[in-house]
């Protein structure tokens, strides 16, 4: 579904709420075990695009979007579980 095709006040609330879904995952995990996730299910799905069977040139543009995804994931991942550790309150 596109959200362009939605009634901007349907739009609006689709966001919030996924938003708020995120913010509860992250109170609740934590940030870089959030990110940590997020990069797994990238990589799965980078694997899945290159070793599909007959794969389309549009498979394997999928598999890089998803590899490189997972590579900046895992940075910010490793950035932000550094930065957690070092604040005053020793992170979440």
């Amino acid at each position: 579904m596109n959200l362009d095709s939605l009634p901007e006040p349907v739009a609006d609330a689709l966001i919030k709420s996924l938003l708020t879904d995120v913010e509860h995952l992250i109170n609740q995990h934590g940030l870089s075990e959030i990110l940590v996730g997020l990069a797994m299910y990238c990589n799965v799905q980078s694997k899945a695009k290159f070793d599909k069977p007959n794969r389309t040139e549009k498979d394997e543009e999928l598999g890089f979007y998803f590899r490189d995804a997972a590579k900046a994931l895992e940075v910010a991942a490793s950035l932000t579980y550094r930065t957690m550790d070092r604040s005053p309150s020793g992170g979440s």
